[in-house]
């Protein structure tokens, strides 16, 4: 197919003939799913936060909009 049409590569197509012409539109690609038997497990050094590092300091633009107010 000519490049000049606007056809991306890698990707498929479908031709149809409407009435005199010819028509190609893109298939809908195939929703990608998430495969969580490649995730399980991979993690598992890591370990919980204590709740004193939880802790933050209030931002600067936070305080002075309570202050304001």
């Amino acid at each position: 197919m000519p490049a000049a049409l606007g056809i991306e590569p890698d990707r498929e197509w479908t031709v149809v003939m409407d009435d005199d012409r010819i028509v190609i539109e893109p298939m809908e690609k195939p929703k990608r799913k998430f495969n969580i038997a490649k995730v399980a497990g991979s993690a598992s050094t890591l370990r919980y936060i204590a709740p004193e590092s939880r802790l933050f300091e209030p931002r600067p633009s936070t305080n002075e909009e309570i202050k304001r107010n």
